[in-house]
């Protein structure tokens, strides 16, 4: 038997008579003088030899542990000494490092000898436990000296930044390793948030190049409008001119000198500062702050980046432009010859050069008018005219214009039609010939 081996492999051993077994074979007695090596209870050696095989399974011990095979049989003892040495870690290395919180990180364990047939599992011990940093084994195939396991480091809430761990080997004794994983700081939550209580529209101060921060306490939780915090859905933001946003930072330890995250947009109709600053990141790691959105002539998607260091966040969204919500007139009822005006009304502000609306006459008359123009959805119908468009003025949230006849009308109902970016609304008169 070899003096030394790893405990937990199985190892070889033979006995050797001083002369040969006789016609019935020599059976030989084993025994162990510990518990970490097990023995068959017998060998035979067979007629006619001397020397026979057996095969001793070993445990796993934490420090090197001699022990004593004893041999007895054929009027004879003999004993020798197996001595089981622990497994060590060679190596143990992270990857990537820095990593950002809520990604895979890669461990790679090396041992100084091939793991026990089974294989093995090297116990991974972080230097401070918490929920961000659990305990975890990473497996070491029968036969090979490396291990490889891949985790998802929690997002952390007790804000460290440089994670430690040791490797401990099989058996828990022997060399371990120790290695360290950098935790970067990362944009946890990023999007639009209701305005804080208490607060009505915008807040004093702010430009789109100088935001006005609120002051707090505010904490950034949980955007609103559907709108997903990191790597988000598209959600909507509505034609209000205020919109309401928050980022909130994990990872950062207490005492982290101010960090300013940057900020880009990819519509000049939602301008964005160019930095936001948090002033204490490691204690309130939130920031929720006002901005103002243009209005815009059509839907507009828009896309917001935050980029903090090596972290980073985006969302996208729809900037919706104005709807078409009324269209009244000052008379219930056109005559012949007769005018009656008309204000349509939109939802929001209109934007730089105004909104140009579609109108339409719809007629429903027993009495055929008899001209080509009679066709209905034109904005024409002899003797009824409007105008073919009417622009709601930037700024504004309404526009007039007026139906006029210009001869005798028949009896029944005209429908005005108002259409803006494939929305429409109708308003209706009754004619009075």
């Amino acid at each position: 038997m070899r003096p030394g081996a790893k405990g937990g492999a199985d190892v070889a051993g033979t006995v050797l008579l001083d002369a040969p077994a006789p016609a019935s074979g020599t059976a030989v007695q084993l025994s162990s003088g510990a518990a970490a090596v097990r023995l068959p209870a017998s060998v035979t050696v067979a007629a006619g030899q001397s020397v026979a095989s057996f095969l001793a399974a070993t445990s796993l011990v934490a420090s090197s542990q001699a022990v004593t095979i004893s041999a007895s049989g054929g009027g004879g003892t003999a004993s020798a000494a197996l001595t089981l040495v622990p497994y060590s870690v060679v190596s143990l290395s992270f990857s990537p490092s820095p990593v950002t919180p809520g990604h895979l990180l890669f461990a790679v364990v090396r041992l100084n000898a091939p793991a026990p047939a089974g294989g093995a599992a090297v116990a991974m011990v972080p230097g401070t436990l918490t929920a961000s940093t659990p305990n975890f084994d990473i497996p070491v195939p029968a036969g090979a000296t490396e291990g490889r396991a891949a985790f998802t480091l929690v997002p952390c809430a007790d804000a460290m930044a440089v994670i430690q761990y040791t490797a401990r080997p099989p058996g828990g004794g022997g060399g371990t390793a120790s290695a360290s994983v950098i935790s970067k700081p990362a944009i946890e939550a990023f999007g639009t948030t209701p305005a804080p209580s208490g607060i009505s529209g915008t807040l004093p101060g702010g430009s789109p190049t100088e935001p006005t921060i609120y002051p707090g306490p505010a904490t950034f939780s949980a955007p609103s409008h559907g709108i997903v915090p990191v790597d988000g859905l598209v959600g909507i933001l509505p034609v209000d001119a205020v919109v309401w946003m928050g980022l909130k930072l994990s990872c950062v330890p207490r005492g982290t000198a101010p960090i300013a995250v940057r900020l880009t947009s990819s519509s000049a109709a939602f301008p964005v500062p160019h930095s936001v600053t948090i002033p204490d990141p490691g204690t309130l790691p939130d920031a929720v702050f006002s901005l103002e959105r243009l209005p815009v002539a059509q839907d507009t998607r828009v896309t917001v980046d935050a980029v903090a260091g090596p972290a980073s966040a985006s969302f996208v969204a729809t900037l919706t432009a104005p709807r078409l919500a009324t269209i009244t007139f000052k008379s219930s009822s056109l005559r012949s010859s007769g005018r009656v005006g008309a204000t349509l009304v939109v939802n929001g502000d209109a934007p730089a050069g105004g909104l140009p609306v579609a109108l339409a006459l719809e007629l429903r008359s027993g009495a055929p008018l008899g001209t080509a123009s009679s066709a209905l959805g034109v904005p024409k119908v002899d003797p009824i005219s409007i105008p073919a468009t009417v622009t709601v003025p930037a700024g504004s949230r309404s526009a007039t214009f007026e139906i006029a006849a210009t001869g005798k009308v028949p009896s029944g109902a005209l429908t005005v039609r108002a259409t803006l970016n494939g929305h429409s609304v109708t308003g209706s008169l009754t004619l009075v010939p």
